[in-house]
Parts: C-alpha cells; structure tokens; sequence
C-alpha cells in the first residue's frame, strides 16, 4: 500500500496475528515540511475510508511535520485532527517531539484505534534532532528466536589445540563409512568437538549484541555516551545557554572520538583481507548495507510516456533500450567525411597473437584454483 502524494513517503505492514484476531494493519509516512496539508488531509482520509478501519487493529505513525499543539489556533491544523478523530483514530502522543532553543512542537505522531492495553510516549534521547516516540501493546504473536552466540577465546591455548588435533586417529574416526558424505559429516563433528572444548560457545547478552553491531565502541565509549545522554536531560533541555554549550561540546567530541575508532576499525579490517578480494567486498558491503537478499524486480517502467507494467513487456523496454543505446549515441555525432585512418601515422611494430591453450595448461590452472568457490567448482564438473 501506499499513498500518492508528492512529497510524502509510506510504508505499510498488514500482520495475521491468528487465532481468528483482526488483523494488524501498521503504517509509517513521512510528510515533507513543504507538502501542503489540506492535500495531505485529503488523501489520507480517502486512503482511511478504503482501508475500511473495522477490520484492522490500526496504528499510524510517523514524521507529519504537522505541529498539533497548533490545532485551536492553525486551521488547516485542526481540519486534520478532525479527519483522524472521524475514524476512531486517536493521538497517542500529545508532548513536544522536537525541542529547540526557542521552539518546542508536537510534529511527530502515531494514531491508534485500540488504547486499550496500550502505553505510548516521548524518550528524552539525543539520537536525532527529533525525540523519539514509542508505544508498546500487548500481543499473542509468537516470538521468534534472535538469540546470537560467540566464541569465547578468552582461554584458547594454541598448543593444546594443535595437540588434540593431532592425537586425533582419523582413520579410526572416519571408519566404518558408508560414503564421503558420512566421513565428511564425521569429520566436521570430531572438529567441532574439539573447536568447542578449546573456544565454547556462548549466549550474547542484550549489551553484548549492542556491542557486536559496532565492534568499535570500547566500554569506555559506552560510558560517555551514557554520560551524554544523562547530560541531554540535565544541561541540553534546561534552557541554560551555558548548559547547552557544554553538551554540544561534549557531544561533538564525542562523535568525533566514534569517527576515529571507527575509521581505525576498518582500516585494521581492510588491512588484514588485503589479500582476500572476497573478504574485502564482504566488508565493502557491510559498510554500503548491500542488500544481497530479497531484491525484487520494477514493478512498472515508464519508457516515450508509456507505463509498462507487465514482466514481458518491462523486460522488452529493457532490452530496446540498450539494443539502441549505440545507434543513438552514433545519430547524435555529426556525420565526418574524414577518413579515421589518417591519424594512424605508422604501422605497429609488433602485432598481438593469441598463442593456443594446451590441455596442460587447463589442467594446471584448475589445481590452483580456490576450492571454497563452490559455484566455480560445479562449473568445472
């Protein structure tokens, strides 16, 4: 679903809870500052009354740049709180979510229709300009299993590794086999055994997960942002000039100390792949948050004014299009009449001869090839 609209953004997820529950129907849209609100009011009113609220337990919510603190003194402010209260919605969030020094407005908001149940409400938190808004209802939905593990190397001894791997009888491990698959299986698991009496397994905690999304943040760190965040409530929000002079300063430092380590993280990280062209654009991608899973393809292309929706017909456009990338570049260069072979001024002294490939060669290069590259592997087979 969305919403048509220059200007505004939408997101919505529709959840079957089960249990023969409505359905949950959660949308977020972001309003430019610029977009007119009596348009915006209009819209979603019509996007309201087709979504047919009776059937969904709805939660709206978003940046509206729509300040309702105004709404007895700003009429198109009202008219809009008007239209949210003609479909049983109700805000849910009724202080300021951006502070300035001179400045306090309720622009960011969520709308329900079930308050039962329900506790909502603004955190004082510098993560961004605007403060963060949350609400929290009860729910049957089954939790999934996040939980994350890591290697505890805090006691790993080398030696003693090395010397369990090599008391290991492998013929004696891998007998009895019916097949490679069997032996391998095997052989993984006599590894892993050893790998978990030398580094065990553990439960990441909540603080450990934090820690892991962003290994460069030492615990030291995690104390000042603590320390900056307690400072946002005591010195940013106390109207004092010289209060919030500090905590910019302190802030500042801050995020200038993260960009150090940060940057001396994947410095060491990069340096230690420099030979692993794999691993250096696993890296790259983690850093570009590269979506490798769940890329879908356009829906609609718009080619000569004309909207393509079909998969035949958008995969047709795309192939016109760059079938005729080169005849439409050439008809746009003047026609020459000179003969490009004129500024050839003299012969080249050696030509370039591809010399023939032996059936050694081949066999050769595939004995250095990497086996970890499965893909090329079975193409090989």
């Amino acid at each position: 679903m969305k919403i048509d609209l220059l200007s505004v953004e939408s997101c919505w997820v529709e959840i079957d809870p089960g249990h023969n529950k409505k359905h949950i129907m959660i949308g977020c849209i972001y309003k430019h500052p610029s977009a007119n609100v009596d348009e915006f009011t209009s819209i979603l009113d019509e996007f309201l009354q087709e979504l047919n609220m009776n059937r969904y337990e709805v939660y709206i919510l978003g940046d509206m740049n729509i300040d309702l603190i105004k709404h007895h003194t700003h009429l198109q402010t009202g008219r809009y709180l008007d239209m949210i209260y003609s479909h049983n919605l109700l805000p849910v969030i009724t202080k300021p979510t951006r502070i300035t020094s001179h400045t306090a407005t309720l622009i960011d908001h969520i709308y329900t229709n079930t308050v039962n149940r329900l506790i909502s409400g603004v955190i004082a938190v510098d993560i961004s300009d605007h403060l963060p808004i949350f609400c929290t209802v009860e729910s049957s939905l089954r939790k999934q299993n996040g939980q994350l593990y890591f290697r505890d190397y805090s006691k790993f001894n080398p030696e003693s590794y090395l010397q369990d791997i090599s008391a290991v009888d492998w013929n004696l491990a891998s007998g009895k086999c019916n097949n490679l698959h069997e032996t391998t299986a095997r052989t993984i698991n006599t590894l892993k055994s050893i790998v978990n009496k030398h580094a065990p397994l553990k439960q990441v905690s909540r603080n450990k997960q934090k820690q892991l999304r962003k290994p460069w943040i030492s615990k030291g760190m995690l104390k000042s942002i603590k320390t900056k965040h307690a400072m946002y409530k005591t010195h940013y929000l106390s109207n004092d000039p010289v209060k919030i002079c500090e905590f910019k300063k302190y802030s500042n430092r801050l995020n200038h100390l993260k960009n150090i380590n940060k940057k001396a993280y994947f410095c060491k990280k990069f340096d230690l792949c420099k030979n692993n062209l794999k691993a250096t654009w696993k890296i790259i991608g983690n850093l570009i948050k590269r979506k490798t899973k769940g890329q879908t393809s356009p829906q609609r292309i718009v080619r000569n004014n004309k909207t393509f929706t079909s998969n035949e017909d958008i995969a047709d456009q795309f192939n016109k299009h760059f079938v005729n990338v080169g005849p439409s570049l050439a008809s746009r260069i003047e026609d020459s009449f000179e003969n490009p072979t004129q500024y050839i001024l003299s012969s080249p002294a050696n030509s370039f001869v591809m010399s023939t490939v032996t059936e050694t060669q081949v066999s050769n290069l595939f004995k250095t090839l990497d086996m970890n590259n499965h893909q090329l592997i079975y193409l090989i087979i």
